[in-house]
Order: C-alpha cells, then structure tokens, then sequence
C-alpha cells in the first residue's frame, strides 16, 4: 500500500494515498461549502447497531465549530424549565415536578459545560496529544497505544524509527443537509435514562444549525469517498470566518 507523508501542526504523518486524497479534496472545499461522503457507514463502537446503515451524505463543511458551539451556549442559557414539554414523554410524565427540575438543571450544565469544551485537564491533554488540524473543521486521529505514563495507563501517538506519527482517521464537521439512503440500519433496543430523555427535549427547542452538527469519522471501514458538492451554498459567514 503507497504511504504519503503530511506535516501537520509541526508532526510529520504518514497515511495512505486513499487519506491524503480525503485531505486534499476537504482542503478544497469551501468553507462552509458542501462535501458528499459517499458509502458512510457508522462506525459500530460509536452506537450499537444490529445491521450498521449505509447512506451518502452531505454536509456544509469547513465551518467554525467555536462559533457554532457559541450560537449554541446563547441559545442553551436563557431557556428555563417552563420552555419544555416534558409531556412529550410518558416516562417523563410520571415525574414528579421537583425530579424533573432536578434533572433539568443538571443536564442544563451538562449540555453548557459540553459546548464551552470544559474538559477535565487529562481529556484536554489526550485532545492535543492524540489529534491534528489538516483545515478548519477537520480533525486527524492519530494512531495510539496505550502506555504507562507517571502512574497512568494514557493512549500515546505512536512513533516509528523516523520520528513521524500514523493517521488512524479523519474527523469532518459539519452541517448534515441530506441523505440518501443506500443500506437501512438497526440499532439494538435500548432503555435510555431519564436524564438522556430530559435532554432531548431540551435539545428540541435548540436551533436548527445547532441540532444539524455532526462529526463524521472515516476510516478504511466506514466509507468509500468524498467528493465535493458543486452546489452554490450562502451560510451564516460568522459560521465560516477565519
């Protein structure tokens, strides 16, 4: 397999040419114009599926996710526990006022906490250690291993004899506009908690550029291609500004 070597963020990567022609094709796409991955089939560790879906996808790409997860926080912190219809649950329903309250306010700081990236120090590490910025809104996983760090069992990048790191998979951002559907999928049941039920209806009254974010992970098992949509597309440019 031919191995093409990147520097990013001052590492050297080595990655197949089927990685550096996803790089270089995002790398062209305006910001905040449309990319399609073709074949993208989710990757099993992320959500239980019986049958993994296969669809095309397209997404506004290249857009500032600082900004997004800001419009985000200004939407999150003027809403109040009579902003939501908790009936929409039956689950939910047959709460008492003081639980539900309880369970707002504390997925209200979660969800708060998760867009102002208040990471704990080590998951704020592990981020800068084990990830590289190719472009605005797209991200590279590093190939790790685990090592036995001052006491701590950490995932490590590892480094071959040339002192260059290997790319694992490559993270898009972005907007999901559509899909078209190539293979239905099947997740195995499941019984959320209440909590994860209070916060979807919380994320229900959040504003539609905020809901449509997604982060894409392609490896060689859960894509075929991306290319870029020749479609003309106006977004918010506070979206897209350097």
């Amino acid at each position: 397999m031919t191995s093409i070597t990147r520097t990013f963020d001052g590492r050297t990567v080595n990655m197949t040419e089927q990685q550096a022609n996803v790089l270089d094709t995002l790398a062209e796409t305006r910001k905040g114009g449309m990319a399609v991955i073709h074949g993208y089939s989710p990757d099993a560790r992320g959500q239980k599926y019986i049958q993994r879906p296969v669809y095309d996808v397209t997404v506004i790409s290249r857009i500032r996710v600082d900004r997004l997860y800001q419009r985000i926080i200004n939407a999150l912190e003027p809403i109040q526990f009579q902003d939501i219809d908790f009936t929409q649950s039956d689950r939910l329903s047959n709460l008492t006022v003081a639980k539900l309250q309880d369970l707002f306010n504390e997925r209200k700081e979660f969800l708060l906490a998760r867009y102002r990236r208040e990471r704990e120090n080590a998951h704020t590490e592990a981020h800068v250690r084990n990830y590289i910025s190719p472009c605005q809104g797209v991200k590279g996983n590093l190939v790790t291993e685990p090592q036995m760090v001052d006491g701590r069992k950490l995932q490590i990048p590892v480094v071959d004899a040339d002192g260059h790191y290997s790319l694992s998979a490559i993270l898009v951002e972005g907007l999901e506009v559509s899909r078209r559907m190539i293979q239905d999928g099947q997740l195995k049941p499941t019984n959320p908690q209440n909590k994860t039920l209070v916060m979807r209806q919380m994320e229900r009254v959040l504003p539609k550029v905020g809901t449509s974010y997604r982060r894409f992970s392609l490896s060689p098992e859960t894509f075929e291609s991306v290319s870029i949509d020749r479609q003309t597309v106006f977004p918010d440019p506070d979206l897209i500004a350097s």
